[in-house]
């Protein structure tokens, strides 16, 4: 589980009208301020790592799909929950379609799986075998990964399990480890990362909160956060180098599901003189925010949104040092603005 899988809901009404500046220098007495809810980072059990495929390019269901559980997973029998064996017998049975099957695997995993967050604190993990983890129903990454491997395995579905790095915060220089699976459906390949749909983590308590944004996800997108070890299973070409992955902005797979395009700055990192200037391409004209806050502690600060097309974010520092932008976008003006990215400044001069 990465710090990545992580759900931020910002309340907030807005008095402008959307397309209009929104000039937000400060924080408002009384106003909410967004705050992160940190996942932590646990190392996969190693071994089991099946060989990559040759990738072919497949356009792929629609994504990101509805964030609905698959209805036949509130339709398995008691009978039917001896074990992941049958589980995966019962949804074959159901589901004829080979792509809603996938994610009705995928959606038992995140669902009958709690991210077993006490054990990643203590830094000592149970047995991560599909047996122990579907028995339990905890898990960390390698747990969720080869729960899910298992299971397509009963039924004649490739569910390879893949190791490698995962980004964390926009200041880290490295990835953690972490693990994940692809699949393959009709002699195509796809990612999926089952762990980082199941919930949240803050501290040592895990949230469950159910998404699709790491199902099917889009190569390139998938490649922002997740870098595996053999560089076959990023299903891209040419392949990243580990420096073009930790250069590129730490952005959410809702950021790119809302049609937006960071056009400026375009690396992780920047070094700004004081202030930083953000563009975003932003066709669908979805409603963005952005505050910023010291890295190592302190007040949060409201950026300038200037909303359009081409929107355009400005952020000032009150004094040197490193500094987190947050990004938040929503399709209406009024209510949740999920968090979709952060961008790492430092502020000299």
């Amino acid at each position: 589980m990465q710090k990545h899988l992580r759900l931020l809901l910002f309340l907030l009404l807005l008095t402008a009208a959307g397309g209009e500046s929104v000039n937000l220098p400060g924080l408002a007495p009384g106003t909410p301020t967004p705050t992160l809810a940190p996942t932590p980072q646990p190392t996969p059990t190693p071994g089991g790592v099946e060989p990559p495929p040759t990738p072919v390019a497949a356009e792929g269901p629609a994504w990101p799909l509805p964030a609905a559980i698959h209805p036949v997973i509130g339709r398995i029998p008691e009978d039917a929950r001896r074990s992941y064996r049958t589980v995966a017998e019962f949804i074959a049975t159901e589901e004829r379609d080979p792509v809603q099957r996938v994610k009705a695997l995928h959606d038992f995993v995140a669902n009958h799986v709690a991210y077993d967050a006490p054990s990643y604190a203590a830094g000592r993990y149970p047995p991560q075998d599909a047996e122990t983890v579907f028995r339990t129903g905890l898990g960390v990454c390698a747990g969720y990964a080869k729960l899910l491997a298992a299971m397509g395995k009963e039924i004649g579905i490739d569910l390879p399990y893949v190791v490698g790095d995962a980004r964390t915060e926009g200041w880290e220089l490295s990835g953690e480890g972490h693990a994940w699976n692809a699949v393959e459906i009709e002699g195509r390949w796809y990612l999926i990362d089952a762990t980082w749909d199941a919930g949240y983590v803050n501290g040592d308590t895990f949230t469950k909160s159910y998404r699709t944004e790491y199902l099917f996800t889009p190569p390139k997108i998938f490649g922002v956060t997740h870098l595996p070890n053999d560089d076959r299973w990023q299903l891209a070409e040419p392949p990243l180098s580990r420096g073009e992955f930790l250069r590129q902005p730490n952005l959410e797979p809702a950021f790119y599901a809302g049609g937006l395009s960071l056009l400026e700055p375009t690396r992780s990192q920047t070094t700004v003189p004081g202030a930083i200037d953000i563009l975003i391409d932003n066709p669908q004209g979805l409603f963005l925010l952005a505050t910023s806050h010291p890295k190592d502690g302190g007040a949060s600060s409201r950026c300038q949104v200037e909303g359009g097309p081409k929107t355009k974010v400005r952020c000032e520092f009150p004094a040197d040092g490193r500094y987190t932008v947050d990004l938040f976008a929503a399709k209406q003006q009024v209510g949740s603005y999920p968090r979709v990215g952060e961008l790492a400044v430092n502020s000299d001069g």
